[in-house]
């Protein structure tokens, strides 16, 4: 459970940062750049959707930590069975296998590819 719903957070974050880099290139087109008489304005309009692109990453990057931390929470005991010496290695081996390839799984599923630059 959550790793669609970190997904999808990742996924809605990016989106919104790719929307404020487009807002603020169409703005820069439509007042001509920040040069001229509405250079003030368009300098805050632009400052303003930097700021809101810089929350949405951190929305992301925030996300992406928590989808790390659950999977790494879950291969943690498995990796203690590996290491240690109380034997089962080939189990623990096979479940750490089955566990990464769910999560990969479930990140390409869930996980949009980046748009082209």
């Amino acid at each position: 459970g959550g790793v669609e719903e970190l997904c999808a957070t990742i996924n809605d974050a990016a989106d919104c940062c790719r929307l404020c880099n487009e807002a603020e290139t169409r703005l820069l087109e439509l007042l001509g750049g920040c040069d001229d008489d509405g250079g003030s304005e368009c300098q805050r309009a632009s400052l303003s959707l930097e700021t809101l692109h810089d929350a949405w990453a951190r929305v992301g990057e925030d996300a992406e930590q928590r989808l790390a931390t659950i999977i790494v929470n879950d291969v943690e005991g498995l990796t203690v069975r590996l290491f240690g010496n109380e034997g089962g290695h080939q189990d623990a081996i096979s479940a750490m296998c089955a566990t990464l390839c769910d999560y990969f799984s479930d990140a390409s599923r869930y996980l949009q590819d980046p748009p082209p630059p």
